[in-house]
């Protein structure tokens, strides 16, 4: 969870981080559908099956 309240989730069937607001509003905060193995940007990262999040102050660890 960050400072704002949104919470993470590594959505294992669709290769992606979902992002759930305060509010209950989910949305892709990273990664596509599209399996694969590229680390970068949230914008241009992807995922095979993520299963698990770690934070600190600044930073979303896949």
């Amino acid at each position: 969870m960050d400072g704002q309240g949104t919470v993470y989730v590594a959505d294992y069937n669709n290769n992606c981080i979902r992002a759930i607001s305060p509010a209950g509003v989910v949305s892709t905060w990273a990664g596509t559908t599209a399996p694969g193995l590229q680390d970068g940007p949230a914008a241009t990262a992807r995922f095979w099956e993520p299963m698990g999040l770690a934070c600190d102050q600044q930073r979303l660890y896949v």
